[in-house]
């Protein structure tokens, strides 16, 4: 049986927030119109040692979410899809030039269903990615370009699929009873984390080869739910958002690739959640209003907890940022 992951209570750190805002865009905008055309778009202005950050936000006279880029320093927002419904959960290609993201615009008035796409970073040359009548979603690309791993319950639960960058080459990696979700490669591409059930009502950090070989806990030494993580660009880290009872406030922790050494990093009020690394090892995340989980911004921090500052503070809520990589030296012939 096919499981809604908007309406269901499966969602992990950023699930919570994706339910509200999808929940809300699909009853104010109905669901399964006809896309438009995405508009001319504005370079963010960012340089190779200056990589942009993606990220979503809500455009809130028009009620939909679209897929935004900016710079590292939040200047330069620029829009890059413009298509009713919701488009949320971008990841970068390793050169920067595309990006990866989930959308509801194949929806039906009677199934809400997520497919990826593929756009330009100018916002041109939109194409569709995956075809199924699932959920298919958070999306993350390879450090190598050539595939694109997610989350899909096209077999009947959430499953880590990865997926040749054309379309081709499907593959189940996880084949687990559970809910598998929010996979983020290592930086040499030889590894995936993503999140799991390690019991019937906690989530936590798994790690397997990219193959779906040689799978681990990452930390065992707690009983609070994990979610959301992300890579240093080292491999030396992983950071992630974690909270302890049900209605804690999620914080961003850091802990190294062994599962050793947990740190917290955020300590606000409302959920930090959905963590990104920069190439020079600082961190944006997702941090929700305490009043309300539709209101949201984009902040910046170092994983030791200093220098947390705003980056994206605008009325319309924000979140699900992904920083760009440093593509590597091209070698002279």
């Amino acid at each position: 049986m096919r499981t809604n992951p908007v309406t269901t209570g499966t969602g992990a750190g950023r699930g919570r927030r994706i339910r509200l805002v999808a929940a809300t865009l699909v009853a104010a905008l109905g669901i399964g119109a006809s896309p438009s055309v995405a508009g001319a778009v504005v370079p963010c202005g960012c340089t190779v040692n200056d990589p942009p950050i993606t990220y979503a936000r809500q455009v809130a006279d028009e009620g939909g979410v679209e897929v935004f880029t900016m710079s590292a320093k939040g200047t330069g927002q620029t829009r890059v899809t413009n298509f009713p419904g919701f488009d949320g959960m971008p990841s970068y290609s390793p050169d920067r030039s595309k990006i990866v993201y989930a959308t509801t615009r194949h929806s039906s008035q009677s199934s809400l269903d997520y497919e990826l796409h593929v756009i330009d970073a100018t916002g041109a040359n939109d194409r569709r990615l995956t075809v199924h009548p699932a959920v298919d979603w958070e999306p993350a690309w390879s450090p190598a370009g050539d595939k694109i791993a997610f989350a899909s319950n096209r077999d009947g639960n959430s499953e880590i699929y990865v997926v040749n960058a054309d379309g081709t080459g499907l593959q189940n990696l996880t084949k687990s009873p559970g809910s598998d979700r929010q996979p983020a490669w290592s930086p040499d591409g030889k590894r995936i984390v993503f999140v799991r059930p390690s019991t019937q009502t906690l989530r936590k950090l798994f790690i397997m080869n990219a193959d779906g070989s040689g799978l681990r806990q990452l930390i065992t030494a707690n009983e609070a739910a994990e979610e959301s993580p992300a890579w240093s660009a080292d491999g030396s880290t992983i950071a992630f958002s974690q909270r302890v009872g049900v209605t804690a406030d999620r914080e961003i922790h850091v802990v190294k690739a062994d599962g050793s050494n947990i740190r917290r990093v955020t300590n606000r009020a409302g959920d930090d959640d959905e963590p990104t690394w920069s190439p020079d090892g600082r961190i944006a995340y997702a941090a929700s209003s305490p009043e309300s989980v539709l209101r949201g911004d984009i902040r910046v921090i170092r994983p030791d907890g200093t220098g947390d500052a705003p980056l994206a503070t605008n009325e319309d809520w924000e979140g699900m940022p992904a920083w760009g990589r440093i593509p590597p030296p091209v070698t002279q012939r």
